[in-house]
C-alpha cells in the first residue's frame, strides 16, 4: 500500500540523517564532516515529503490542508524547542552530546512512526 511506502521512506529517510548526524559527530576530519552534513541536509527534507504522502494518503479533502498546516505549526514550535535545547546542551556539555542527542531523536521518531499502524480502509 501507498501509505506503508511512504512509513518506510520516512523511516529510512530518517535512519540516513542519524547515521550523518552520528558521522559529524565523530569525524575527524573536515572532508568526513562535509560528507556527514550533506548526507543529513539530504535526507532530512525527505522526511517532511514523505510526511505529506502519508498525512494525503489519510485524510479527506475536506480537512487535508488544515492537517497539513497543523503539521507544519507543530514542526516549526519543535524546531524552534528543539534547537534552543540544542544549543543548551552543547554549551553545556559539548557538541557531540548534543548531536548524539539529535540523532536519537531520529531513532525514536523511526520507532514511532514504524510503531504506528495503518488503519484499514
Amino acid at each position: 500500500r501507498f501509505c506503508d511506502t511512504a512509513r518506510r521512506g520516512y523511516a529510512a529517510a530518517c535512519s540516513v540523517a542519524a547515521a550523518g548526524i552520528t558521522g559529524l559527530a565523530l569525524t575527524r576530519t573536515p572532508a568526513a564532516g562535509s560528507v556527514a552534513v550533506l548526507l543529513a541536509a539530504g535526507a532530512l527534507p525527505l522526511t517532511r515529503s514523505f510526511g505529506t504522502v502519508w498525512v494525503n494518503s489519510h485524510t479527506v479533502d475536506d480537512t487535508r490542508a488544515t492537517v497539513h498546516s497543523l503539521l507544519a505549526q507543530a514542526e516549526y514550535a519543535g524546531k524552534i524547542a528543539c534547537g534552543l535545547t540544542v544549543a543548551a546542551v552543547a554549551g553545556h556539555v559539548g557538541p557531540l552530546l548534543a548531536l548524539t542527542g539529535c540523532a536519537a531523536l531520529l531513532m525514536l521518531a523511526i520507532v514511532i512512526v514504524q510503531r504506528s499502524g495503518t488503519p484499514p480502509p
